[in-house]
């Protein structure tokens, strides 16, 4: 059986972890089972980055290495990935983020198209979908999209700032959390 724990930390160096446990065996950025891995952001050189760690905070390894800002790290349910968000300002004053999906050694990294000021994804138990929140036209609704990109569903329109999605454990239904002032259909939990 599956468990995944969420630890939100409020201080530096690490900022946000996720740890599971169970998951197949494979090789990840420390050259043992990322099932026994953490993956959390933290602020080298100005810039907050992904990195993996063990549980008790040995043989940190640093997974994301460009500029912007990383964060909301979350493990594909069979360990092989984490997806995250990447705030950039391409040198402009306007900053926009983007969903990324990474190998756990830090390879192959990809853009999730369509996901352009999106923030806090989350990867469903089945590993096919990814939630997250998204700022379109100045308000924050939740969206579900495939990992490759195709396939965006917006959930909510409520005029709220709906956002920090998460799945149930068997990946039917979602919740979120709105903010309360406006809300009105934005209350609680989603069946996708």
């Amino acid at each position: 059986m599956r468990r995944f724990f969420k630890i939100i930390i409020l201080g530096v160096p690490l900022l946000i972890w996720t740890c599971k446990e169970n998951s197949p065996t494979q090789s990840g950025s420390n050259g043992e089972d990322p099932s026994s891995l953490i993956a959390f952001t933290s602020i080298v050189n100005g810039n907050p980055q992904i990195f993996t760690m063990f549980p008790d905070g040995t043989n940190i390894v640093q997974i994301s290495n460009d500029s912007g800002r990383k964060g909301h790290p979350d493990w594909s349910p069979d360990g092989w990935q984490i997806v995250y968000a990447a705030n950039y300002n391409n040198g402009t004053p306007q900053s926009y983020s983007e969903l990324y999906i990474i190998n756990a050694d830090g390879t192959g990294k990809f853009l999730i198209p369509n996901t352009r000021d999106g923030h806090h994804p989350r990867w469903s138990p089945s590993g096919i979908k990814i939630a997250f929140e998204q700022h379109l036209n100045g308000n924050g609704d939740i969206y579900v999209i495939n990992t490759d990109g195709s396939n965006k569903i917006r959930l909510t329109t409520d005029p709220a700032q709906d956002g920090t999605p998460d799945w149930s454990p068997v990946g039917v239904r979602l919740v979120s959390n709105p903010n309360e002032m406006g809300a009105s259909d934005s209350r609680g939990a989603f069946t996708s």
